[in-house]
């Protein structure tokens, strides 16, 4: 339950911040061009959260949750030094994301029916 709760804050703040940026930037106050950046704190933030929660609901008996945080980091952090995500969007990153979240729904499925058939 904190989990969704950290998520559904985390997607108000963000979403709220980058409105804010966008109108500010419809009225031409450059301190405020671009709100790139927000959207991608946005879905890193929200990317780690949901980690975290299978995390809590699937026991993990290999690594692979760690091997696909630290694919995910890596990627992010040389994604970041060529400048990917602040002022353009990312779609590398956004893919990788839902590519590994929709990996561990997987393995959350088939690990529920594996311990429902054991019954």
């Amino acid at each position: 339950m904190l989990y969704v709760l950290i998520f559904c804050l985390i997607q108000l703040f963000c979403n709220t911040g980058a409105t804010i940026i966008e109108r500010a930037a419809l009225q031409n106050i450059p301190l405020f061009s671009s709100n790139y950046w927000v959207y991608k704190l946005n879905s890193t933030a929200s990317f780690l959260v949901i980690v975290f929660l299978f995390e809590r609901l699937i026991p993990f008996k290999s690594k692979a949750l760690y091997i696909f945080l630290l694919l995910y980091i890596v990627t992010s952090i040389l994604l970041l030094i060529n400048g990917d995500g602040i002022s353009q969007f990312n779609s590398i990153s956004a893919a990788l994301e839902s590519l590994i979240i929709v990996s561990l729904c997987l393995y959350f499925f088939i690990q529920n029916l594996l311990i429902r058939l054991k019954k």
